[in-house]
C-alpha cells in the first residue's frame, strides 16, 4: 500500500498478473477511485485494462461489523467500453485463520459483482485490524472469448495470501 496525495493505492502482484486499486478513504468507508490489471495469458500475449467509475465504488463501508452490507450500481469505463456494475457485499462473520505472515483474527467479506459484460465475480477478503487484507479469493465466471481463455489457462479462480509484514 502506497499513499499518493489523497489515494492510497494497493497492489496485487505474482508471475502472470498484476491487479491494482486507487483508493480514497472517506467519513463512511473506503472507496475505489480506479483499478488497473494486467494478465499474461500466453507467452507473448498480454491484457492491460484501466478502468475509471462513474462515481466512487465503496470496497468497504462503516460500520464493518458482520451483518452490515451494501450495495451499488453505476457503470466502469475504460478506453474501449462501458459496462454497468452491479455489486452487492456483506461482512460475513469474524474468524481466525493462518497464512504464511501468521495467525490473524479477521473479518470475512463476500462481494458479488455482476457485470453487463456478461462476467460474474464472487470476492472472498479476509481482513486483519491495523494490517488490512491478509487473504483473498476470486472467482470469475463468464466473460466471452476472454472468459474462455482465461479458464483454460486456470485463472478462473485467483487465491492471495499475506506472505509477510515489512515495517518500513
Amino acid at each position: 500500500i502506497e499513499k499518493q496525495s489523497d489515494f492510497y493505492t494497493t497492489e496485487f502482484r505474482g508471475e502472470d498478473f498484476i491487479y491494482r486499486q486507487k483508493l480514497q478513504l472517506k467519513d463512511d468507508g473506503i472507496f475505489v477511485n480506479e483499478t488497473y490489471q494486467k494478465i499474461k495469458l500466453i507467452v507473448f500475449f498480454n491484457k492491460e485494462s484501466k478502468f475509471n467509475y462513474d462515481k466512487l465504488l465503496p470496497r468497504i463501508k462503516y460500520p464493518f461489523i458482520p451483518g452490515q452490507s451494501w450495495q451499488w450500481k453505476g457503470f466502469e469505463i475504460n478506453e474501449n467500453e462501458k459496462n454497468s456494475l452491479d455489486i452487492k457485499a456483506v461482512v460475513d462473520e469474524k474468524i481466525l485463520i493462518t497464512v504464511p505472515a501468521g495467525k490473524f483474527e479477521t473479518i470475512k467479506v463476500i462481494t458479488n459483482i455482476e457485470s453487463s459484460s456478461g462476467t460474474k465475480n464472487t470476492v472472498t477478503e479476509w481482513y486483519a485490524q491495523n494490517v488490512g487484507i491478509v487473504k483473498m479469493n476470486i472467482k470469475i465466471e463468464g466473460g466471452g472469448l476472454m472468459g474462455f481463455v482465461r479458464d483454460f489457462l486456470g485463472y478462473g479462480e485467483l487465491n492471495f495470501e499475506l506472505k509477510e509484514i515489512n515495517d518500513k
